[in-house]
Parts: structure tokens; sequence; C-alpha cells
């Protein structure tokens, strides 16, 4: 049964217990590497590739949160090595499967198991001397002890402790999973099931590190969903492939159309087992969700109800440039009160408030590509725990969707706001959005020393050079949108400049 820690001791207990977690994943590693080097055979592959996964999970984490230089450097080792890897596991996928479904294989079939068997044993052959070639002084030097109490001392500055911001993590990492499951439920497209896949497996292999907070929590069930959406995955890929090389010059061979249609019947039974676990039955996931809120409150490692400190923290986790968003953030409120001197805009504290979380988190869709990244921080953010209440955690998410591409409906709005928050968004908007363009060298150049009324327009004053670099066009995209909220177009001039 996993230990359960109490709270009065639960930093310390927390600390020791992820170095022993480190200290063994890298053991394993490297005990696999080892295996791998002298027989590379199906298992120590398979055990390898784990291990590796399972050790750059704790190691990712910790990166968000600590921005440590010497974990980057093992990751991009682990990267290095998983390369390789990944090439042979495919081979080696492809011919269990096969061997599952055809133990005697004839004709074209037995001729295709035969030439995978050829490639993987040749991949073998050269495995070692690859991996062997390949870097990991960075790897094998890597100091856990030395990691922890450098991170210990970063956040110690910020006024964070590991535990609770880890714990803070693996609830994230819960809600990932969530929203790609949502987003299988909605579409039911194969694509979606495979990153609700991705997310499961970032969650399992994180979550591992921290059973012991969990004892309710059985890893048993996460692994058997995880095993199924892997097979499925598999069989997908291997149909595809098949489908691909079945016609020869003289037409399809029947065996191998025989094999593909023996696997996509097995796959689409599987499939139809696990669409009920994922597509529209989301009690599992309430389940899990309602286990880790009760094992962080018994540990005290839920964050504490700081909404700004919350906010900051989210941003640190998620968004790759942080001192981007902080600069954003600075940006729109030094427009929020030189527009305010000219009678042009007129926000409360709170809307004042919102808006600076919003710019804050406008960025942290980031963590899951740049495509639509400002719908996806809308997402995570009324999916987060911020200890706000649902009106205005909404004006935060909607200050950050819209930073960028579509421009706030003031119709569509009215479902969702007040009047004056409805206001206050059509504002909001055009500011972050000439903020961000402002930063789009991510320098923290520039400032608004001032702005001034002149024929019907905005003129905002920035320091001489600051804006040197920022294409016009993208600075006119950006602004395009002013004259709507504001009445008026937004030029800018520089310090000194006439």
């Amino acid at each position: 049964m996993a230990k359960k820690f109490k709270k009065e001791a639960h930093q310390e207990d927390y600390r020791q217990f992820l170095v022993g977690t480190l200290t063994r994943r890298l053991e394993i590693f490297r005990e696999n590497l080892t295996v791998v080097l002298e027989k590379p055979d199906h298992e120590p592959v398979h055990d390898l590739r784990v291990s590796i996964r399972r050790l750059s999970a704790v190691l990712v984490m910790l990166k968000k949160i600590g921005r440590n230089d010497d974990i980057t450097g093992v990751l991009d080792e682990l990267k290095s090595l998983m390369a390789p890897l990944g090439e042979l596991r495919d081979i080696q996928v492809r011919s269990e499967w096969i061997e599952h479904y055809m133990p005697k294989p004839k004709g074209a079939a037995a001729e295709l198991l035969s030439a995978l068997r050829e490639k993987e044993s040749r991949l073998i052959s050269g495995i070692a001397s690859t991996l062997g070639a390949l870097p990991v002084d960075r790897i094998t030097g890597f100091n856990i002890n030395n990691c922890i109490s450098t991170l210990d001392l970063r956040l110690e500055k910020r006024g964070k402790d590991l535990s609770s911001l880890c714990g803070e993590e693996i609830l994230g990492l819960l809600k990932i999973f969530a929203r790609r499951v949502a987003e299988f439920n909605e579409t039911g497209e194969l694509a979606d099931m495979h990153r609700a896949r991705i997310a499961l497996k970032k969650f399992r292999y994180s979550l591992e590190i921290f059973l012991p907070y969990f004892p309710d929590f059985n890893p048993a069930e996460l692994q058997s969903i995880q095993t199924k959406l892997g097979n499925i995955r598999d069989l997908d890929l291997l149909t595809e492939w098949l489908r691909s090389i079945e016609s020869g010059k003289d037409g399809p061979d029947q065996e191998i159309v025989k094999l593909r249609k023996r696997i996509s019947a097995d796959r689409n039974q599987r499939f139809s087992g696990i669409e009920k676990s994922l597509k529209g039955d989301l009690k599992l996931l309430r389940r899990w969700r309602m286990r880790m809120k009760k094992a962080t409150r018994q540990t005290g490692s839920l964050p504490p109800k700081d909404a700004r400190a919350e906010v900051i923290s989210l941003c640190e986790r998620f968004d790759p440039d942080p001192p981007h968003a902080v600069h954003v953030a600075k940006l729109s409120l030094q427009f929020c009160d030189e527009l305010a001197k000219h009678g042009l805009l007129d926000l409360s504290e709170r809307q004042r408030t919102l808006f600076e979380y919003g710019c804050l988190l406008h960025d942290i869709g980031w963590v899951e590509g740049q495509q639509k990244h400002h719908k996806t921080a809308f997402k995570m953010i009324e999916d987060s725990d911020l200890p706000l209440n649902p009106q205005c955690k909404l004006f935060v998410a909607l200050v950050a969707r819209f930073h960028r591409k579509a421009e706030p409906d003031e119709q569509k709005l009215k479902a969702l706001l007040p009047k004056k928050d409805r206001a206050a968004i059509m504002k909001l908007a055009a500011i972050i959005r000439v903020s961000d363009v402002l930063d789009r060298m991510h320098a923290s150049k520039v400032n608004i020393i001032g702005i001034n009324l002149k024929e019907d327009s905005i003129i905002a004053t920035v320091p001489a050079g600051s804006i040197i670099g920022i294409p016009p066009e993208a600075i006119s995209k950006k602004c395009a949108y002013f004259p709507t909220a504001f009445g008026m177009p937004i030029t800018f001039k520089e310090e000194g400049k006439d």
C-alpha cells in the first residue's frame, strides 16, 4: 500500500520521495540502456523506450516549474536516444501483430514478414553502435540533489514550494487529458483519440511520481486504458501501411488483403470497447478529479487561494516566454491609464485587475502549439482552478481569447456578460492586440511614454528605436481593430521625433 504522507512533514517527505523517484528512474534507464547495448531484443528495446519516457516525464515537469538548464541538456540527450529506437520498435510491432493475426503466413504475407524480420535484424545489429555513439554525458553526470536544491531556492524566491507546484502540474495534465477526451467526444475522429492517448500517457507517467499522495488511485486502471488506446493506434498504422503496399503490378495481393481485413475487423471491435469509456462517458474522469482533489487537500499541496499568485503560477508553467506576458500586461495597463486620462476608457478596479490577469495568461495556449493557441488559452483558463468566480474567470478567458484573430462580437457576448463588462472587453481586446505586437520581438523594450489626440487619431509616444524591427504590416494588422473599439485609429511616434 502506498505511503500516505503526514501533512506536517509534507514538504520534506515530498522532497525525499521525489529525489528517490528520480534516482530510481535514472538507474532503471541506465540498466535498460546497458541491456540494449548488449542485446537489443524486442523486450529490452521496449523497456528502454518506456524508461526514457518515464524519466523525461518528471524532468519535463521540473523544467516547467524551475527552468533548469541542466534538465534541458538531459532531455536533449534522451530525445536523441529515442529516435533510433523508434524505427526499430515500429518494425518489431509490425512483425508482432502480423504473427498474431497470421501465425502461419503464406505467399506474400510470409514474404512480408520475412522482410520485416530481416530489416529488424539489420537494425538490431547496428543499434548498439548507433546508441553508443550518441552523447550521454549530461544524463550520466546529472546530479539529482543539486537539481532539486536549485529548484527549492528558485521557488523560495517566488514564495512557492515544490510540492504545491508539482501537485498543480498533475491536475493540469489531467485537465488536458479531459479536454482531449471532450474533443474526441465531439468529433469521433481518430486523430483526436490519438491526442487523448498522448495526453493520458503524459498524465500517467507523471502521476506515477506522486502515487504516495494518491493511495486511492489505481495505476493499473490508467495502464489498461493506455494499452488499449496504444493497441488501436498500432493497428491503425499497420492497416494504413498494409493498404499502401497490398497492390502490386498484378493487382491486389489476396493474402495481404486478407490480413488487412482481419486486422481492421479486430481493430473495429477493440475500438467499440474503448469508445464507450472515452466517448460520451466522463464518469471515469470525474472520479479521477475527485480522487486527486481529495488527496491534495489532505496533503496540503493545493495552491494558496491568492488569485494573482495563481495567475502568475499558471503563466510560468505553461507560457513558453513568461517575461513577454509580463511585459504585455505592463504595456496594456499603461495604455489603460493613458486612455483613461483622455476619457476614452473607464475601467473599474475589478475590470483592470482581471484585464491584467488575461494579459498574463494570453499565451499559455502555446503549451499545445501555436495554432489556435488563443482558443486553447481560453479553454485552459475556463477549466482552471483559479480562485475566481465564474463571471470573473470568463472575463479573464475572453481577454486571452481575443488577443488575436477574430474580433469580439458584441451580440454574441450579450449572452455571456453584463453590459459594462461587454463594453470593457470590446476595448480591452484592442489594447492587448496592440501591446502584443509592440513586444513582437519579445525584447521588453517598448513602453508607452504618453498618448495624445490629434485630428481624430490617437498618437502613442514610444522610446526612440524601440519599435525598429517590428514589421509595419504586423503593426497594421494588430491595430486594425482599434478604430472599431475606440472610434479612431492609433499610430506610434518615437520620442524626440516630430
